[in-house]
């Protein structure tokens, strides 16, 4: 398993009380009624999570001390994942208190802290130059790097600046009335980047511009004032593929395309200083509860297997602010990327009958009609 591989904990939404041997085959026959589950070790940079499923009634069979072990430092702790939520204040927030809300008393002993995640779809960009009567160019096209405002609860607690600062939450507005937020850079994605047929290094003092590639409108400047480099690449904070978070890969590889940048702010900056550019465009949300290993090997089972199941209707309930349709194709595609095609097919179909409107029943239904051409092959 690579290690962008990240396990779930999935249980049955109607048969809370199955032993590991019956849920294991009720499994394999393809239950409809499987729910959402939560996902652990969340995977949150530009792709999915994925990997073999952890049956947590199998928590029924052996020692909380081996699951511990068995699942990993970076696949231990848990969390919720949306990429249909408004990049807006209230509406981070509504997700966030949701997800806090539904930590009960027999949960919460075993977390220790909270990281949320947000990142910002697409934007193109280009930087300014020194000249004032120049319109600094924007480049465009499929092939160019895109940026990301990424921001991360907890980040600049584990970086240390090599050129610098960290950025500040405070924004500032321009001549123009255009938005600059600070920013820092990961020090490997800083110089020679290529940028169509320029390659660009940064600098203190680059302003970045960017314009939203869904929206193709809105405007919004980045200031770089920070460089900074990972104090441990390895600490859990980067949940075992800091590449993915700090040098991802475009989304779609293939021969030309170049390197995105990801610009990270400060936290509870990234909704005010680049919603309002976004206009209610979806961000990519996580929140990752981080546990306490040494709590859950002394946790019971059953407790600790009826607090995970709280979680979950909680987080997928009709009141949650968690999207459940947005959940499903994420879990979809984590599905494909562990080859479960059967998994795969369950949970796309379920946003086809599920959410008749959702935004993503197109593609859903598309994944599903690849199926069936597949398999009459």
């Amino acid at each position: 398993m690579s290690s962008r591989s990240y396990e779930l904990l999935l249980h049955s939404r109607h048969s809370c009380n199955l032993n590991f041997s019956r849920f294991a085959q009720r499994r394999a026959r393809g239950d409809r009624f499987l729910a959402l589950g939560v996902l652990v070790a969340v995977f949150l940079a530009s792709t999915v999570m994925a990997g073999g499923p952890i049956y947590l009634r199998s928590l029924e069979k052996i020692g909380m001390a081996d699951v511990v072990d068995t699942i990993g430092r970076y696949n231990k702790n848990v969390g919720a994942v949306s990429d249909w939520i408004p990049l807006e204040v209230q509406a981070i927030e509504d997700a966030n208190s949701t997800i806090d809300a539904a930590v009960n008393i027999d949960l919460a002993p075993i977390i220790g802290n909270g990281s949320t995640r947000i990142k910002s779809r697409a934007h193109y960009w280009g930087v300014e130059d020194d000249d004032p009567e120049t319109e600094t160019e924007i480049r465009r096209g499929a092939l160019v790097s895109k940026a990301y405002f990424h921001e991360m609860e907890g980040l600049f607690d584990a970086v240390t600046y090599i050129q610098g600062r960290s950025p500040s939450p405070q924004l500032r507005v321009d001549e123009n009335g255009i938005q600059i937020v600070e920013v820092a850079l990961y020090y490997k994605r800083f110089k020679e980047l290529r940028h169509g047929d320029q390659f660009v290094d940064f600098s203190i003092g680059d302003i970045v511009h960017a314009t939203s590639v869904s929206r193709r409108s809105g405007f919004v400047k980045a200031e770089i004032v920070g460089i900074f480099e990972a104090n441990n690449l390895k600490d859990e904070f980067w949940l075992g593929s800091p590449d993915a978070i700090l040098e991802p890969l475009p989304p779609e590889i293939f021969g030309g395309i170049d390197l995105p940048i990801v610009l990270f702010t400060a936290e509870d900056t990234i909704a005010l200083g680049v919603g309002p550019s976004n206009a209610g465009l979806p961000m990519n949300y996580s929140r990752v509860l981080f546990t306490d290993p040494d709590k859950i090997s002394d946790s019971k089972p059953g407790t600790l297997v009826a607090a995970m199941n709280s979680f979950e209707e909680e987080v997928t309930s009709a009141d949650s602010q968690i999207p459940l349709d947005g959940l499903l194709m994420q879990l979809g595609r984590a599905y494909l990327l562990a080859n479960r095609s059967m998994e795969a097919k369950e949970s796309f179909a379920r946003i086809v009958d599920e959410f008749p409107s959702s935004s993503y029943g197109l593609v859903a239904q598309a994944e599903l009609d690849r199926f069936e051409i597949s398999e009459e092959s």
